[in-house]
Formats: structure tokens, sequence, C-alpha cells
């Protein structure tokens, strides 16, 4: 972070609400956000707020594109013939918001009308799954896995 800009949303006394880093994308003339986070209590809309102005500033400074990452698990498992691994994450897309929101991120960037590419996840076998939805969380956390477990977190 200390070498990435980041675009913050102040209260009128000064305190941080929200924030998130930006990053030039691999491809020409994109930028990317890395981590977004607000506090759990904003103002409604502080979150479109700052994303809008990023696109504003960003278009101003050149842009052509900004890429809001990815929607991990989005649309993973929704086949009824999907595959039983499949329906599983699906189901932990859909109900296991304590852990990561992997749902409600996916809404928040719906908002802005995304045009969505597909990406795929490898892995070496089902047996390591576990280890790796939490090696997922940890790079998500900080490394702050425990977080995710503590009342309130």
């Amino acid at each position: 972070l200390r070498e990435c800009e980041v675009a913050v949303v102040q209260t009128p006394t000064g305190q941080i609400s929200a924030f998130a880093n930006v990053i030039p994308e691999y491809q020409l003339n994109e930028i990317t956000i890395d981590l977004m986070r607000r506090r759990l209590t904003v103002e409604h809309g502080t979150m479109e707020f700052l994303f809008i102005s990023l696109f504003q500033h960003f278009k101003e400074q050149g842009y052509d594109r900004f890429n809001l990452g990815l929607s991990a698990l989005a649309g993973v498992g929704e086949d009824p013939f999907s595959p039983k691994l499949e329906k599983a994450l699906h189901y932990l897309y859909e109900h296991l918001t304590r852990f990561y929101n992997f749902r409600g991120l996916h809404e928040f960037k719906e908002k802005f009308h995304p045009r969505w590419e597909p990406r795929y996840f490898i892995y070496p076998g089902v047996a390591a799954l576990p280890e790796v939805v939490v090696a997922l969380i940890r790079a998500d956390s900080g490394d702050r896995l425990l977080d995710y477990f503590r009342p309130g977190a």
C-alpha cells in the first residue's frame, strides 16, 4: 500500500471512512483496484461515491478502462448439472458471508455494469481444496485469518 495511490473518503472531522488503492493494470492504459475497505458504519453510498470519483479521476488522467477485479465464484455451480464440487462452491458463495462476502462483493461491482470475463482456478485436487480456501482467505485478510472468527469482525 505504501507504494500505491490510495483514494480515501473522509468524514467532515477528517476520519477515513473508506479507501481503495489503485494500481496500473498489466494491460495498456488500464487501472484497477487492489484492496477496498470501509468502516462498518458509513453513510449509505460512500463506496459508490468513492468508485465514481475514481472512475472520473482516471478518465481525466487519460486511462481507457477501469478494471473492478474479480468476482470469485460468481456463476459457479448454478447449473443443475454442475459437478458436486461446483455446487459446494456455490453454497460457499451463497452462505459463508461471515468469512468472505463473495456475493455481496459481486453485487456491489455489478452496480457499475462491468464487462465480466471468465477466469479459471486450478488446484491440484479435491483434497487440497480446504487448504486453498484458507490460503485465499488469508491473502484477503492480510494474513489475519483469526480476525474472521472474532465476534464483530
